[in-house]
């Protein structure tokens, strides 16, 4: 299959549970609402895909998802599951010849290639594996199911563990008690019935049946693990498996061990795997075999500390510089009174800024300062435009903070609102009302009915 060549696939949104096509790509974004489905198809998240219909659908597999008896959208009966090694593709079939199938599962995999990546696969047979975490079976030529992170062989073998010879023993000692031979191209010793020295990769045996061979390319840098490649257990230190012969280091380290071969006739200890503790594909060796620390790795704690403490305190500084700023500033308007501009009273009077719950200020620089209304304006309950107006008073009307709230309004801004106590009432230069006149028009009271202390906006106020 062409890899530069761009195709229609059909993609199933469970939000909107609707089938669409889009032109294939990392990034699958759903038509409906225009949600991604995924950032990087098909190797970013897990999904499935039905041979029968073409249908690709987000799979649930791996966070507590299990296997349906039936497709969800051909509800045709799924036979076969076949995961790919190189992306995140469940392929699924039935037995049925349906129109416009081209994809089909086999022993060896998926034919012609994996629908997702277009990975082709040889004539090697896949691993049939009863994953628990799905409930449910698949084939896959992967050596651990993601899922269930169990491995997908059906019998992998782990080597007996070897006894170490006695110090003044030899080889001619043995009589059968110890299995081991040296290997005649490295001389690294191990167990008799290996296929291949665990050092050089040399075999020395005839390969058991079913187990695939391994290749040059190297699998993993992990000492000591499974075999990706057959799945047999090995020695800690091993550099190729002692059953395939696939390589577990990197092939510079690996062909560096074929020179390094040891001297005399003793082989050395070899380390018992049985108290070896797995983590998934790792075997770690006991406490007592774990590398020591170098002495340059000493200073690492103290540095971490050291580190730490410049950090805590830079932090400290900045939060410091900031709550000094904002004790200082009057914030944000859309046109400010230069009456409202920042000031800088002198370091003995000005208190901390100690917000309240209800955004409120009690310690503000600004209360108890004087001021007078630049414009006829509403007294309210509470602050903000849904506070109950308690009354209105006019333009020049002198005033006393009493208290302060600054907060992000409904349509996003930042406001500062002042809860003042009126001292005299001004004069409203239209109606010629104000200063003692008392009146009543559309709802509005006059201000000697009106409410003498709440909250204006202070956009409102210039202060003296």
């Amino acid at each position: 299959m062409d890899d530069n060549l761009t195709r229609q696939i059909k993609i199933y949104c469970p939000l909107h549970q609707t089938v669409f096509e889009v032109e294939e790509k990392p990034q699958i974004i759903c038509e409906i609402r225009e949600h991604a489905l995924s950032n990087d198809f098909p190797r970013g998240e897990y999904w499935e895909y039905c041979c029968d219909c073409q249908i690709f659908s987000p799979s649930s597999f791996g966070s507590g998802g299990k296997t349906a008896e039936t497709c969800r959208h051909c509800e045709r009966p799924t036979l076969r599951r076949f995961l790919c090694d190189e992306c995140k593709i469940v392929s699924c079939e039935s037995d049925e010849d349906t129109k416009g199938k081209n994809f089909r599962i086999s022993p060896e995999g998926i034919k012609p290639a994996c629908p997702g990546c277009r990975k082709t696969f040889g004539a090697a047979h896949s691993n049939r594996h009863e994953c628990a975490d799905i409930e449910g079976a698949l084939m896959t030529h992967r050596a651990e199911c993601p899922f269930c992170r169990k491995s997908t062989f059906a019998k992998a073998s782990v080597p007996k563990p070897v006894e170490p010879l006695p110090g003044n023993s030899s080889t001619a000692d043995l009589s059968g008690k110890m299995p081991s031979t040296q290997c005649p191209k490295c001389g690294n010793w191990g167990f008799a019935g290996r296929i291949h020295c665990g050092k050089c990769g040399a075999q020395l045996n005839a390969s058991a049946e079913g187990v695939s061979p391994g290749t040059a390319t190297a699998r993993t840098q992990l000492l000591g693990s499974i075999c990706p490649n057959c799945g047999t257990g090995n020695q800690a230190g091993s550099f190729f498996c002692n059953s395939c012969g696939q390589a577990l280091k990197t092939p510079q380290a690996a062909a560096s061990a074929v020179n390094t071969a040891p001297t005399g006739n003793l082989p050395p200890p070899i380390p018992n795997i049985q108290n070896a503790v797995p983590i998934g594909s790792q075997t770690i060796p006991p406490n007592n075999s774990q590398p020591q620390p170098s002495p340059s790795g000493q200073n690492k704690p103290l540095l971490a500390i050291v580190g730490g403490l410049l950090v805590f305190f830079f932090i400290l500084g900045i939060i410091a510089y900031t709550s000094k700023k904002s004790s200082n500033e009057i914030v944000n308007s859309s046109s400010p009174s230069p009456s409202l501009t920042k000031s800088t009273p002198s370091k003995t009077s000005t208190p901390v800024s100690t917000p309240r719950p209800d955004n409120t200020s009690t310690s503000s620089p600004l209360i108890g300062r004087k001021g007078t209304l630049k414009t006829n304006a509403n007294i309210r309950s509470t602050p903000g435009t849904d506070g109950e107006i308690r009354g209105t008073h006019y333009q020049d009307a002198r005033l006393e903070i009493l208290d302060v709230s600054s907060f992000y309004n409904n349509k996003g801004e930042y406001v500062t609102w002042f809860r003042v106590r009126i001292l005299e009432d001004g004069y409203d230069q239209k109606t010629g009302r104000g200063r003692g006149n008392n009146w009543e028009k559309d709802g509005y009271l006059g201000w000697m009915e009106a409410e003498t202390e709440g909250w204006i906006y202070a956009d409102n106020i210039s202060l003296n």
